[in-house]
């Protein structure tokens, strides 16, 4: 779990022209993208993205799994889609198929593996590329509801629906960005 209270030494404001340069890099690409210099990929189904704008945890993994149980009970054909991160496993991972778990959690990443262990019927994948590992998930097993965990950076893939989840006691801390701060983009994205 990150210690928030790291962003509030001084220690931070020796961090903060790396913060405005990581800052001016981040809004350079979301801009690439808005303009159309860069396209944005489309998987053939629903996708949400459920993240954050700071470091650290904010129950991502809980709320995913919660859309994908009702996503799932109201008939769709659910499939997550996560970095996998800490996860061993390279290129792109089936954690499970909804019924069978493939993926070891050493392979696969800690999270995923809870995902794919608590949910039946629905389909866990792994890998970098989320546009690829959606494509092969939609082809062989018809999933037409995506969920990215933690996709809200991932701006590469087209998405129906953000969903942001805060730090409700220090929602931005300092309000600077990385790695002067908890924020992993500006706040005006």
């Amino acid at each position: 779990m990150l210690r928030e209270d790291i962003f509030d030494s001084r220690l931070s404001s020796l961090f903060y022209p790396l913060g405005l340069f990581y800052g001016f890099l981040t809004r350079t690409r979301l801009l690439a993208y808005k303009k159309g210099i860069l396209k944005r990929k489309e998987l053939p189904g629903f996708v949400i993205s459920v993240g954050n704008i700071t470091l650290g945890g904010t129950g991502k993994t809980p709320a995913v799994m919660e859309i994908a149980e009702w996503a799932r009970d109201k008939g769709y054909r659910v499939g997550i889609l996560s970095r996998g991160y800490k996860g061993a496993y390279k290129g792109w991972g089936m954690v499970s198929d909804g019924k069978q778990i493939r993926l070891s959690p050493e392979q696969a990443g800690d999270e995923p593996y809870l995902m794919a262990s608590r949910l039946n019927d629905v389909v866990v994948a792994v890998s970098k590329d989320r546009y690829d590992a959606g494509l092969r998930i939609a082809r062989a097993y018809g999933i037409d509801f995506f969920i990215l965990d933690d996709g809200f950076q991932h701006i590469r893939l087209k998405r129906d629906m953000d969903i942001l989840l805060l730090n409700g006691k220090r929602p931005f801390a300092n309000k600077r960005l990385f790695p002067s701060g908890p924020l992993r983009e500006p706040m005006d994205h």
